[in-house]
């Protein structure tokens, strides 16, 4: 059995609102009167989310708005530019992007805390982070936080909020037991990418060349050379792989047909 969180929670001593920042360095504007928040309806966390982001939105002046908040949580946040020609009401010319966003990148890494601190750690381009077909989904920035402040997006109050929080914090765990598993006399650190490949070898399936992350061989109490193929040649309707759901001890025939139907329902299987 492995166990696995891909993010931890702390206790955050101050907060860094992220809206106001936007407000006070001219980046955005706030709507005159923006529309009180109706309450979130009970709805799936796939559907919420942007539901959610498209209510907050709703309060910025978007036709005097460069850069907006996205994707808060714990001592990280992102900004996203309201770029013309991908965002509805985009005003930053696709020329300007890199100067914008090198600018606000600057502003960023220029915030000190009230205590003199440097607040920003460091700003990432999330596209180089998170690269894909997708990744014009993303924020444009990513930046993290000094430890003790939780970055907040509320379109009201201070900069600086001295509030203790509860929030995300970027260390998971990983803990694995079982007759395949080793005792370890210490803690270890491991990427959250090494979680894959281990659990694919310990499951006796191959692993993709392309897969990130290495096989955790430390953890393993008989290890054993990883068996890498390439995806072209494991396709995912294989007699080995349905073999696999079927004869597994573990599962009864219904549960393993209920196991086949999630698959196919997240697009693993035919």
């Amino acid at each position: 059995m492995l166990l696995l969180s891909d993010h931890g929670f702390r206790r955050y001593q101050h907060v860094f609102n992220l809206d106001s920042w936007l407000l006070e360095e001219s980046l955005a504007a706030l709507v005159p009167e923006p529309a009180s928040r109706p309450p979130r309806a009970a709805t799936t966390l796939a559907e919420g989310v942007p539901r959610d982001h498209e209510r907050r939105i709703a309060e910025f002046d978007m036709t005097r708005t460069r850069a907006f908040p996205v994707a808060s949580e714990g001592n990280f946040g992102g900004v996203r530019l309201n770029l013309a020609g991908r965002e509805p009401a985009g005003i930053v010319a696709p020329a300007d992007a890199e100067r914008v966003l090198d600018e606000i990148r600057a502003r960023l890494e220029a915030i000190r805390t009230p205590q003199g601190e440097p607040l920003v750690r460091r700003v990432q381009r999330a596209a180089e982070l998170y690269p894909g077909p997708h990744s014009e989904l993303l924020p444009d920035l990513l930046f993290e936080l000094h430890p003790a402040y939780n970055v907040l997006t509320i379109t009201r109050g201070e900069v600086f909020l001295d509030v203790e929080s509860v929030n995300h914090e970027r260390t998971g765990i990983l803990a694995g037991a079982g007759p395949g598993i080793a005792r370890l006399e210490e803690r270890a650190r491991f990427s959250i990418f090494d979680v894959a490949p281990t659990a694919l070898h310990l499951l006796g399936l191959p692993i993709y060349d392309d897969v990130h992350g290495r096989l955790l061989r430390e953890i393993l109490a008989e290890p054993s050379p990883p068996r890498r193929v390439s995806e072209a040649d494991d396709p995912p309707d294989s007699p080995r792989f349905l073999r696999f759901l079927r004869e597994d001890p573990g599962l009864s025939p219904e549960e393993a047909l209920e196991l086949r139907m999630r698959l196919r329902a997240l697009g693993y299987v035919e």
